[in-house]
């Protein structure tokens, strides 16, 4: 390890707190190949501002640089997934290549090789959440922002673990959004078919919905509990595998998980494990790079999520032992004429009011296809309520696309772009 001048360098500068305590953030990320003692000294004296004005100015510099930088490459992923995120125009030899490809695969690395990480570390000081939930309310504006440039440049992660990392993020994202259960064989307990023969539910957001739908339908209760079957064989793995290849000619029971009353063969077993699994070892590479959030857990709550894992924890407790809860199920009990099941964690009608299956027909009858949603979104804001002002700035800055998998929001990522609002249909609606 290589001995640098701090004190030397901190003496050069003055011996101010701020001084002393970014040349300390430097020196801690400052590798042999970003130069020797002489040049860490040398770039440390460089680069100090010493002014409040220019300490100011480098702040605009910051802002938009890391905003265009940050902004752009987004702009780039999301161009290049749209292929794979989209319904339609499909080309499989290509469409994962583009949607894994990194223009900059090692871009926390080359902010410290081409030194713009060491010019904000040096100068913005990087608070860890603790200080900032005990000290923020009393920032300023300009505070926040050089805590947010300071915290912006974490461990120098090489480019191979990132190009692992997206490659396996990428195919478990495909995983999820392919990963459709084919229930037009499925009957529930009584021998009934639910669906047309050639339906599919992604799990688990349609067949959630489509659960949902059930508290409002003739006989529901026996599609929903087939449902949650369908539903918890995917959790287990244990649905059949003709099901899913769609080759089952037969009727499914997945409760019983037989074909016309018999063995139902291959099951596809423990393969959304096997992406868990997958996603916990690319969690663990990132382990030895973060010294101070050497966890993914810990990386979550406080890197991204910037809440103590403690206080989430005490919210689910608080939740979860709250006596109103007890109160709210026998009230779901009465209202449902029956004890409660694991799937009504769905039922959302506490109050009354209309039917999954009325608001899509409403929906239906409004927008006729997606082109049409978009044009007609500031009118549903002024609709909700909102002026007409806001409406029109918001609604006329959404561009609405349908999606191969649930669906999923894209920001715009610099300001002159749109947001993405990408959801699903069906065939005729």
């Amino acid at each position: 390890m290589m001995t640098l001048p701090i004190e030397e360098t901190i003496l050069t500068l003055g011996s101010c707190p701020r001084a002393t305590a970014g040349v300390h953030r430097v020196a801690n990320r400052w590798q042999e190949s970003d130069g020797d003692s002489k040049a860490f000294e040398s770039f440390c004296i460089k680069s100090f501002v010493t002014s409040d004005e220019d300490r100011a100015r480098l702040l605009d510099r910051y802002e938009s640089a890391m905003g265009s930088i940050g902004g752009h490459l987004y702009e780039i992923g999301r161009h290049l997934r749209k292929w794979t995120d989209l319904r339609g125009d499909e080309m499989p030899q290509v469409d994962d290549i583009m949607a894994m490809f990194d223009p900059c695969p090692d871009l926390s690395d080359q902010f410290y090789k081409q030194k713009i990480a060491f010019v904000a570390l040096l100068n913005f000081d990087r608070p860890d959440l603790a200080t900032m939930l005990r000290d923020g309310s009393n920032w300023t504006t300009d505070m926040w922002a050089e805590a947010r440039i300071g915290r912006a440049f974490g461990p120098r992660v090489p480019a191979e673990v990132n190009d692992r990392a997206r490659a396996l993020e990428h195919e478990a994202g495909m995983f999820v959004s392919e990963f459709h259960v084919p229930v037009g064989q499925m009957v529930d307990a009584n021998g009934k078919s639910w669906f047309e023969k050639d339906r599919k539910l992604i799990a688990h957001w349609l067949i959630r919905e489509e659960i949902k739908a059930g508290y409002t339908q003739d006989g529901g209760l026996e599609k929903q509990r087939a449902l949650s079957w369908v539903m918890g064989r995917h959790i287990d793995g244990t649905l059949p595998t003709q099901i899913m290849d769609s080759t089952c000619t037969g009727k499914w029971n997945p409760q019983e998980n037989t074909i016309d009353g018999g063995d139902a063969g291959e099951l596809l077993g423990p393969v959304r494990y096997q992406q868990l699994n997958t996603q916990r070892s690319v969690a663990v590479d990132y382990d030895a790079y973060y010294d101070e959030h050497p966890t993914a857990i810990a990386r979550k709550f406080d890197l991204e999520r910037e809440i103590p894992e403690e206080t989430v924890e005490a919210l689910m407790i608080e939740l979860l032992e709250a006596p109103v809860r007890g109160e709210i199920a026998k009230y779901m009990e009465n209202k449902l004429g029956r004890p409660l099941e694991a799937f009504d964690i769905y039922l959302e009608d506490i109050a009354e009011g209309a039917s999954s299956a009325e608001l899509d027909e409403k929906v239906t009858a409004m927008f006729k296809d997606e082109i049409e949603f978009q044009n007609k979104i500031p009118a549903v804001l002024t609709g909700l309520g909102f002026v007409d002002e806001d409406a029109e700035f918001l609604g006329t800055r959404v561009n609405v696309e349908i999606a191969r998998g649930a669906g999923h929001a894209m920001r715009p990522g610099i300001p002159e772009y749109n947001a993405w609002l990408r959801t699903n249909r069906l065939d005729d609606r």
